[in-house]
């Protein structure tokens, strides 16, 4: 059965924040990807695929952003477009133009987000996909619950007036959601919502809790093969099997 690999990345910069990548992995992470035969798809081709079975490639990928960096322009967007890479961008409406002050009370970095112009530029790009992670960034089990419709719908309606088309997938903030939450998405209309919840997806699999796979800053190449779920070369294999032998 084929499975589907969803990536999550945050920012993409030289900070040794956990929550960034450094551009040059980046690079060789999307090279290995490339060197492997990966397929990148958009969240609609996993939707049609998982929902109605429309057939996909024996080895399809999806890259995605959380929150909406500027970096993910200057520094992801023109090596996803050397390798002919698709990603999706999941924005927090209302702070873009500004920086991720959600977070400004826990001591992060703030970083600056891409403006309205920029993403409207870009977006003529087929290769990007700009979609919603709500208007402020809550976490959407500790609000009231017309809030949380509120931010579902809002985001919605604002980013599909202003890119002129409609935005059918939805990333939770934090990863944060429950069964009433999950609901609430359904009825807003999104086809599918991405967890933080590690794992690997495949047909028949909860379309609203799609399991995605964040890369770190740490993350050396050989994790990033080893996330990927890839088996070891032929000789480190066979030099496994060797090592069993003589300690046998």
């Amino acid at each position: 059965m084929i499975r589907i690999p969803i990536l999550m990345y945050h920012s993409i910069d030289d900070s040794p924040a956990p929550a960034c990548v450094r551009p040059n992995s980046f690079v060789r992470q999307m090279a290995h990807l490339r060197r492997l035969g990966y397929e990148t798809l958009h969240l609609d081709a996993v939707y049609h695929y998982m929902a109605e079975g429309v057939p996909i490639s024996r080895k399809p990928i999806v890259i995605t952003f959380d929150d909406g960096y500027q970096d993910n322009l200057q520094n992801a967007y023109p090596i996803l477009k050397k390798y002919g890479f698709c990603a999706t961008i999941f924005v927090v409406t209302d702070y873009l133009g500004l920086t991720n002050r959600w977070n400004a009370r826990g001591g992060v970095v703030q970083r600056p987000l891409m403006s309205w112009a920029e993403l409207r530029e870009v977006a003529k790009e087929p290769l990007l996909s700009f979609q919603p992670h709500t208007c402020s960034h809550p976490r959407l089990t500790q609000i009231p619950f017309v809030k949380v419709k509120e931010e579902l719908s809002k985001s919605k309606e604002t980013l599909e007036d202003s890119l002129g088309s409609p935005c059918h997938h939805f990333a939770y903030p934090y990863g944060d959601f429950n069964e009433k939450v999950q609901d609430a998405v359904k009825e807003t209309g999104y086809r599918t919502a991405c967890s933080v919840l590690w794992g690997h997806n495949r047909r028949g699999n909860d379309l609203f809790s799609l399991f995605r796979i964040g890369v770190r800053n740490q993350d050396r190449l050989s994790d990033f093969k080893r996330i990927l779920g890839e088996p070891p070369p032929l000789w480190k294999y066979y030099w496994l099997r060797f090592r069993a032998r003589l300690s046998g």
